[in-house]
């Protein structure tokens, strides 16, 4: 079973890693809207993995039968799903820093009136092309940011959920628990009682015999 935890919790710990790695690369870039849309939704598709892993880990907590591995699966719940809101965070820096990265690099272009340093050989024409291209990806990326944002609150109320759950579960293991201590206890008084009964039924036969016997010897001499 300590195999099966471990493996689990490398699992969650190389996603979160990659999901750290698609942050920084994230926040570095000053691609186009396709190329910074590709990193998003491999991240999301990452996240999905990690929900998935976490879910499971919570699943576990409640299904295993022994005390400790029902504790080692609800911390490493509660741990991951901290480190997964902690990601969640680092997304949107990124996304924030991608944007203002975009914007820096098409004002600094403006300013220059440098047309070859720009677009080369481009148009003004199509200068202004881009910057309408540009304005719209930047759209985009903020409606992406606010669907990032929506689905973090999902991920928040669902950790709370979860986390109800798991207390719950807890508070019943620790009741039944009480209740077989309680139950322990009457069974060991019971057989102190029963031990004590047997010991008074033995010494009244032995008792009994002995009457019988003094009365037995008793007439052998009066005969």
């Amino acid at each position: 079973m300590a195999n099966q935890v471990d493996k689990l919790n490398d699992d969650a710990v190389k996603l979160e890693l990659t999901i750290t790695r698609l942050a920084a690369q994230l926040k570095e870039s000053v691609g186009t809207t396709n190329e910074v849309n590709h990193l998003n939704n491999e991240i999301n598709l990452n996240f999905d993995r990690l929900r998935a892993k976490i879910q499971l880990c919570e699943r576990m907590s409640i299904l295993e039968t022994g005390s400790d591995d029902r504790t080692k699966y609800s911390n490493m719940a509660e741990y991951h799903n901290s480190q997964m809101s902690e990601l969640h965070q680092l997304i949107r820096q990124a996304n924030l820093a991608c944007k203002q990265a975009i914007e820096r690099s098409i004002r600094e272009e403006l300013l220059t009136g440098n047309m070859d340093g720009l677009v080369g050989r481009q148009t003004k024409e199509t200068l202004r092309q881009r910057v309408t291209s540009t304005t719209e990806n930047l759209q985009e990326l903020r409606e992406m940011l606010n669907t990032q944002v929506h689905r973090s609150y999902e991920t928040v109320e669902v950790l709370a959920n979860s986390s109800n759950q798991i207390t719950q579960v807890d508070r019943g293991m620790s009741e039944i628990g009480g209740l077989i201590s309680i139950g322990s206890t009457l069974i060991t008084k019971y057989g102190r009682r029963v031990f004590c009964d047997n010991i008074l039924i033995v010494l009244g036969l032995v008792l009994f015999g002995l009457v019988c016997l003094y009365v037995f010897l008793s007439r052998l001499r009066i005969l």
